[in-house]
């Protein structure tokens, strides 16, 4: 390539010619010796090798994809090599690493230090109101001479479309010197199609391009055209179009909900009856958050689809499940079982390429069930979050604090980010995970699930009012705020954080945000939700609950639901609210009673929690563990079982059904074996060799084959920080036992009933009476004997309290070490923004640390001398 590779980039819109600049920008990189040189070269590499891993991705092109990735990769260690980031050009390009790897706010910060923001990075991140951004979009557009960069393009439009303004954005897209046959525009064009409700122009067009998402819309609006016949051209279940159909594309925006409110208008106008209609269906009503109605789409179109596309639809259904459990309140019946029967089904329908899908799903199953089958060999391409959560849940806490680590850094994702946190807060280094926090509010401002995530856990970790931002704002105040901002519109975002508050006792924040919750709710899920919630977080306060108006709420959930489970949950609240008779209609039309009715193991479960007679209760227990016994004997509810039976029994353990009886098969785990951790190892010794003297506690914890790591350090730390608290709370209360019938006054226990503190009292008296020499006497000789007798208690409790004293001193020693070397020389010279914020955090919590070890052992010594 002769041209100027970065200029070919900038005129272009296709993978090929994205790989050839990208291949020709390394070529001269590695070839280049003066510094300012290379400094450039790698600032273009990092924007091209960006774009192409977004453009593949979209495309369906992986081995571009991958190429891309590598090269960032790459490109992050020259990067590095550089050193750290003393000058304006070498922190801009590590402002444009930031911003591809989900760090929007501190990129641009680096990279304006040297001037304005480049046009290719003004697109990156929503960090303004949507008017605002949309006219710092259109300056751009309008400043491009020459050529057009299409993404810079393409994101303004799309901005403009979410506003509404989708007949200005066809015209920008339409005017000359708009390539018309790019995908880039056909995505767009198509868009706009489909929310005006024209569904043969949008046809149309996803027909010109070849990417894997216009090949699927392109499917199911040839359904949509040709009135619900499926006869169509058949889809192609490759790689990307798998990976399209498990996607959700996250939360809804508004210009999202009306192109899909079109398409769900369109399938209620006419028939249809295609497991790709099913699949879109049970995906929209899954980001509108009506967890039921997506449920019956997803198994049905499950039920229905072609073999390949089974993994992508069980994993998508089980996620859906997996968010119904994930808001505690509306626990009216725990699905976990289902759940976890459902991404069993999925793992089992996975093949090797589904290697990086099925990590969350089997993360997921070994924390909810404590089974570590799922993740006893993660696969080579499982994101480092799923990496992460597989050690942690094997007990590999250091190894889990390193892949956190270098995942944070690498790709931004808030929960790495949070499992840091609780570390960092076990070990009490609250100025770290301060600033973790901070970075999550900023960078993730605008991501409602990231918030929510982030709130509880610095409820969860006790950082709510022990540390506050840089405002003086509490964090949880803070994150609640920024929620309430976002959610003002969205029911499904309220309903988040009105569950977190009321599971951490935040009542006026769980109630202001009940009352707009309530003021949003539309579909029989979120009203069915709603009047669940109302009952739930008053339920202690039974005289504040308003039954007019949830029964009101309750009847507006029976006129609009279809749904049988939805249906009989409304049954078990009327009879809640008093109105029985109400709830016993709902029973019978639904067929409760009709045994050849096919109730699931949820719907029994809920009929047996509405208030029917004795009599009912054991039918429907009797019916319920048979139908438990069918379907375990066909292998319907996969390898744990016993969820099932635990849930049943739950409900029925308030009757005289004789449970244990039925259901005793069903009660035992499947035996877990959890592997041998290195780390759990290392604890045990460790607590071993604090009880034992003989033994160098320094030499153990430096003997483990990570002691070098940085999460072996500060993993330990956190341990041993918590066995010192530990060790001098017991200091301070513990007493020797009473080895005398005559222990000195002032160290009895007995609050002056003690012989001898008798015997003081009536010599005081004594001498006060009288006060000649006699009784003098008497009283001094008392006290002579008084300080032989604490002198002897004092020896004892030295003793007693000798092996408890050496424990902490040895355990502070050895804390003060590992505190003092827990930023190593590998830290000290990380150059990555983020991480080197992150340590310069820890090194104020290390100085801290150090100094409460200091005022510790000066307690110490000073309650030492007092004593002897």
């Amino acid at each position: 390539m002769t041209a100027d590779p970065y200029e070919t980039f900038l005129s272009s819109t296709d993978v090929p010619t994205w790989q050839a600049s990208l291949h020709e920008l390394l070529r001269r990189l590695n070839a280049a010796t003066d510094r300012h040189v290379r400094l450039r070269l790698l600032s273009q590499a990092v924007t091209v090798s960006g774009y192409l891993s977004w453009l593949s991705r979209v495309a369906g092109k992986p081995a571009a994809q991958r190429t891309a990735e590598d090269a960032q990769a790459l490109l992050r260690d020259r990067l590095a090599a550089e050193g750290q980031p003393a000058t304006a050009e070498l922190r801009a390009v590590w402002g444009q690493i930031l911003c591809w790897n989900g760090f929007t706010r501190l990129g641009r910060s680096l990279l304006t230090e040297a001037g304005e923001l480049p046009t290719e990075y003004t697109v990156l991140g929503p960090d303004q109101p949507p008017v605002q951004r949309l006219a710092r979009l259109r300056e751009r557009v309008e400043r491009r001479g020459g050529h057009t960069f299409l993404p810079l393009v393409f994101q303004y439009t799309l901005e403009l479309v979410e506003i509404g303004a989708v007949h200005e954005a066809r015209s920008v897209l339409t005017a000359p010197g708009i390539d018309q046959s790019s995908p880039l525009v056909l995505d767009l064009l198509g868009k706009i199609d489909e929310r005006q409700g024209q569904w043969e122009a949008a046809l149309a067009r996803y027909r010109c391009s070849s990417w894997p998402d216009h090949r699927h819309r392109a499917a199911m609006l040839g359904i949509i055209v040709r009135s619900g016949d499926s006869g169509g051209p058949h889809l192609e279940l490759d790689k990307p179009t798998l990976e399209v159909l498990q996607g959700t594309d996250g939360e809804l925006d508004q210009a999202e909900l009306a192109r899909c409110s079109a398409f769900l208008n369109a399938c209620l106008w006419q028939p249809m009856d295609d497991w790709l209609i099913d699949l879109e269906l049970g995906k929209l009503a899954f980001r509108r958050r009506h967890h039921f109605e997506a449920d019956h789409h997803l198994r049905r179109s499950m039920s229905r689809a072609p073999a390949g596309a089974g993994f992508a639809i069980a994993s998508l259904a089980s996620t859906n499940l997996s968010w119904v459990l994930g808001i505690s309140l509306f626990q009216g019946v725990s699905l976990v079982p289902e759940a976890v029967t459902l991404s069993e089904e999925a793992l089992t329908l996975a093949g090797e390429e589904d290697d990086a899908r099925t990590a969350s799903i089997a993360a997921w199953l070994a924390a909810e069930t404590g089974d570590m089958k799922y993740v006893a060999a993660p696969g080579a391409n499982w994101p480092d979050e799923d990496r992460a959560r597989a050690q942690e849940a094997r007990g590999e806490k250091a190894t889990a604090i390193e892949t956190s680590l270098t995942g944070y850094a690498r790709t931004g994702n808030h929960r790495s980010a949070m499992r840091l946190v609780g570390e960092l807060a076990a070990a009490q280094f609250t100025r770290a995970a301060g600033y973790l926090v901070d970075l999550v509010l900023s960078e993730n401002s605008q991501d409602p699930l990231a918030l929510l995530e982030t709130a509880e856990t610095v409820l969860d970790v006790g950082l709510d009012t022990r540390t506050t931002g840089a405002d003086g704002t509490d964090y949880a105040t803070a994150l609640f705020e920024r929620m309430l901002s976002l959610g003002r519109f969205e029911f499904k975002d309220l309903v988040r954080a009105c569950d977190l508050a009321a599971k951490h006792q935040r009542t006026d924040d769980a109630e202001d945000l009940l009352l707009l919750a309530g003021s949003r709710a539309e579909s029989s899920s979120e009203l069915l939700e709603l009047a669940i919630l109302q009952r739930r977080l008053r339920e202690e306060r039974p005289d504040d609950i308003d039954r007019e108006n949830t029964v009101a709420v309750l009847d507006r959930v029976l006129r609009q639901s279809r749904d049988r489970f939805e249906r009989l949950q409304v049954a078990r609240e009327y009879d809640f609210h008093g109105e029985h008779q109400r709830a016993q209609t709902i029973l019978e039309e639904e067929g409760v009673w009709a045994t050849d009715t096919d109730l699931s193991h949820a719907e029994l479960t809920v009929a047996l929690q509405c208030r029917i007679t004795p009599e009912e209760r054991r039918q429907l227990g009797e019916r319920a563990t048979r139908h438990l016994a069918t379907d375990h004997e066909a292998g319907r509810l996969g390898t744990h079982p016993h969820l099932y039976a635990e849930r049943l029994c739950e409900v029925l353990q308030a009757t005289d059904f004789p449970i244990e009886e039925a259901l005793a098969r069903y009660r035992s785990r499947p035996r877990t074996e959890t592997p041998a951790s290195g780390w759990i190892s290392h604890v045990e010794e460790l607590d071993a060799a604090l009880e034992d003297t003989t033994v160098d506690l320094g030499a153990v914890v430096t003997s483990a084959s990570s002691a070098r790591s940085f999460g072996h350090r500060l993993a330990t730390i956190a341990h041993l920080r918590q066995k010192v608290d530990d060790l001098m709370l017991s200091y301070g209360k513990l007493t020797p036992e009473i080895v005398t019938d005559d222990p000195p006054v002032s160290r009895a226990y007995d609050n002056g009933d003690s012989p001898r503190a008798l015997e003081l009292s009536e010599l005081w008296w004594a001498f006060l009476d009288s006060g000649d020499d006699r009784t003098a006497d008497r009283l001094h000789a008392f006290f002579e004997e008084e300080k032989t007798l604490v002198a002897r208690w004092e020896a004892h409790r030295k003793e007693v309290l000798a092996p408890l004293r050496d424990r902490l001193v040895r355990a502070s020693d050895v804390l003060r070490t590992l505190a003092e070397n827990l930023i190593g020389p590998e830290q000290e010279r990380e150059p990555h923004p983020i991480l080197t914020g992150l340590y310069a955090s820890l090194r104020a919590d290390v100085t801290r640390l150090l100094s409460d070890l200091r005022a510790d052992r000066a307690e110490l010594e000073s309650e030492e001398e007092h004593h002897a």
